[in-house]
């Protein structure tokens, strides 16, 4: 959209503009804002595809890469912070997609972000990196925390529910 600027106008006391263009000059600023928010709007969406895996609705591998920066910085300057980087990579994921269609690998793989997001903590962070990897920041975790983490992400993770048997959808941690 190209920009239309107003011009500036002067409305102190010793100005005779009058309150006709001051009525003009207002409609045409709410206008411009009007514009602005349609804009805003309409590229709302790009802004999340940037970010956000459209299958799972996860946290993709730039968000990954800008947290990871973000956590190695926290612990280079406290000595006292502690995290957990988890890499995920699903077992089996090919075997559904052959054994029961693409529809069925999808749906495992959005249960299995759904159930990952369901273990964390709002401070945490699970992101899709890859087609059927999947990394988890926890942060503030100790070792004994981040054990009892990887145990449940594989139980959760073999509890997605689909057309296969319980237990086929597996993940190495």
């Amino acid at each position: 959209m190209e920009e239309q600027l107003l011009k500036r106008v002067d409305f102190s006391a010793d100005n005779t503009a009058g309150s006709e263009e001051l009525e003009r000059y207002v409609i045409d600023l709410e206008s411009q804002i009007r514009n602005m928010k349609a804009e805003l709007d309409e590229l709302r969406p790009l802004s999340e595809m940037a970010v956000v895996d459209s299958l799972t609705g996860l946290s993709n591998r730039y968000c990954f890469d800008t947290r990871s920066s973000l956590e190695q910085k926290r612990l280079l300057d406290d000595s006292a912070y502690s995290m957990a980087l988890f890499v995920l990579d699903l077992d089996n994921l090919k075997v559904i997609n052959d054994t029961f269609g693409h529809d069925a690998g999808d749906r495992a793989l959005r249960g299995v972000a759904t159930s990952i997001k369901k273990l964390l903590r709002t401070a945490d962070a699970c992101c899709r990196v890859g087609g059927d990897e999947f990394v988890v920041i926890a942060s503030d975790c100790g070792r004994e925390s981040c054990e009892r983490l990887a145990r449940r992400l594989r139980t959760v993770v073999s509890r997605v529910e689909g057309p296969w048997e319980e237990g086929t959808l597996r993940v190495s941690v």
